[in-house]
């Protein structure tokens, strides 16, 4: 028995880009069980997952746990 896919109506899909990372195999695999449990394509989870995701004041997701990526200037003499 085939697996139900979730497709756009034709010509709705002006203004699309394409997206490429490099995951870890775990994540990999999370992301195929998710798609094989819901039938829909891959592109359909991760939008679901991005339009969901709560961000902070800042932008970044809450459960975001890094440090800032900011760089204090060094003082070099000139």
């Amino acid at each position: 028995m085939a697996v139900k896919t979730t497709r756009r109506a034709r010509g709705t899909g002006a203004g699309r880009v394409a997206v490429f990372a490099e995951v870890d195999a775990e994540a990999k695999q999370k992301l195929e069980a998710m798609v094989a449990a819901t039938g829909a394509p891959k592109w359909a989870i991760l939008e679901a997952l991005i339009d969901r995701a709560e961000l902070d004041p800042t932008g970044r997701p809450v459960w975001w746990e890094e440090p800032d990526n900011h760089q204090e200037a060094l003082d070099i003499p000139a």
